[in-house]
Order: C-alpha cells, then sequence, then structure tokens
C-alpha cells in the first residue's frame, strides 16, 4: 500500500514537471511570435502561468515529502 501511494505520487510529481515545462516551453515561442501583443497583458499572462504551475510544483513537492514519512 504505501508502495503504490509513492508511486502514485512520483506520477504527479513528474506530471507537475512536465507541465511546468509545457507552460515554459508555450510562452516562449509566444514572446517570439506574438511581440506586436500589448507588452503588459503578455507580462500579466506570464506571471499568472508561473505562479500556476509554481504552486503546482510545490504542492506536489509537499504530497511527496508527506507520503515519504508514512
Amino acid at each position: 500500500m504505501c508502495f503504490q501511494v509513492y508511486l502514485f505520487q512520483v506520477c504527479i510529481f513528474y506530471f507537475c514537471i512536465l507541465q511546468f515545462v509545457f507552460f515554459q516551453v508555450y510562452f516562449f515561442l509566444n514572446a517570439i511570435s506574438l511581440f506586436k501583443f500589448v507588452f503588459s497583458s503578455q507580462v500579466l499572462q506570464f506571471v499568472f502561468f508561473q505562479v500556476y504551475s509554481s504552486i503546482f510544483i510545490l504542492s506536489s513537492l509537499y504530497i511527496f515529502y508527506l507520503s515519504l514519512y508514512f
């Protein structure tokens, strides 16, 4: 049972890392192709998705460390 929980948390952790990488690539491509958009809205979008992905990664790390203790 403990091993299954551990595997589940590892899968969530890697999914969140992949999601973070996806958003990094997405905004890198946006910065290249969408320079004609308003700068402030692009910055707001970038900050929003940075916060979103970092919350996912931090929460998965927290759950991962919790699963190590149980």
